[in-house]
């Protein structure tokens, strides 16, 4: 609906991004800019801490016991130092988000149609 009713006030000069149509003196906006960013900045730790949780289970790396609490601490730094890194470095080569996002949806729907089983 949102996306929509920009393209209807901005025509086809309407930007990917609905905020960069608007002025940058416009107060509201920037509001609005503000809390987009600390939406994003809040969000990815949440995000993150389950992509890593997700690659132990793929993995199968179980929890250590209480004996060998420094190997999984050393481990859960490893591991978050190299995901970031990848992550960082697809950031900076991937500069089209359209592949980004037919990747995700062609991934998630094949997953749909032939992992996840009827209910």
């Amino acid at each position: 609906i949102v996306s929509s009713l920009a393209f209807l006030t901005f025509g086809g000069a309407c930007s990917g991004l609905i905020l960069n149509n608007y002025s940058t003196n416009d107060q509201l906006i920037s509001l609005s800019r503000f809390a987009i960013a600390i939406s994003l900045i809040s969000s990815y730790p949440l995000l993150f801490v389950g992509l890593r949780d997700g690659l132990f289970d793929l993995l199968r790396l179980e929890e250590s016991s209480i004996n060998n609490i420094n190997h999984t601490r050393y481990r859960y730094v490893l591991s978050t130092i190299g995901l970031l890194g990848i992550i960082t470095a697809l950031a900076f080569k991937i500069t089209d988000l359209t592949f980004v996002a037919s990747m995700s949806g062609a991934v998630l729907g094949t997953s749909l149609i032939f992992i996840i089983r009827r209910s």
